[in-house]
């Protein structure tokens, strides 16, 4: 429709960086300040009542950038984000502990630039990480990734590395379907 059906008042923080669902009824809609910046919070959001029931600072950034995909995605109780850099840190949605998790350039030094939000699969925890040695609209990268990184412990795993098998843009795709463990 055309119209505002539902209006969140008062929320905290400058921009939106993206939202997921944590249970049945209830989502979280994370903001943040401008890039660089640690003011950045969750707000939990009763989809039954359409308010937002907690709200929780947390002093890490959160930006999604300049993507068009979500700056923060979760698998099981971590929140994985990136804010545009190859280092993906996770929050404990239990601790409230933040922690860098993953160097992307550990196992693809040719990818300095990050094309995509980083997007998980709650169902099997994998993070999914897309990276290339060129980011700019009118250049063909010559060394692009899909990284798929098994999260489900305390330390990530390296499921699959996929190279050179996408052309620009670069993004994250319904990984499954293209191959199996």
């Amino acid at each position: 429709m055309n119209k505002v059906s539902r209006m969140l008042p008062d929320l905290k923080g400058e921009f939106i960086s993206g939202l997921f669902q944590t249970g049945e009824r209830e989502i979280v809609l994370a903001t943040c300040g401008r890039k660089g910046e640690k003011n950045s919070y969750l707000q939990f959001v009763d989809l039954d009542e359409w308010k937002v029931t907690k709200s929780k600072k947390i002093s890490e950034d959160i930006s999604a950038e300049f993507f068009n995909t979500s700056g923060v995605t979760l698998a099981g109780d971590y929140l994985y984000y990136a804010a545009g850099s190859t280092t993906i840190k996770r929050l404990s949605l239990k601790t409230w502990k933040s922690e860098e998790f993953i160097n992307v350039l550990n196992d693809a030094p040719e990818g300095k630039y990050l094309n995509c939000n980083v997007i998980a699969d709650p169902t099997n925890q994998y993070v999914y990480v897309a990276v290339s040695n060129v980011y700019l609209e009118n250049v063909r990268p010559d060394k692009n990734y899909l990284l798929v990184y098994d999260c489900s412990g305390n330390t990530p795993s390296l499921v699959r590395k996929i190279e050179n098998q996408t052309n620009y843009p670069i993004g994250i795709y319904p990984m499954r379907k293209f191959y199996h463990k």
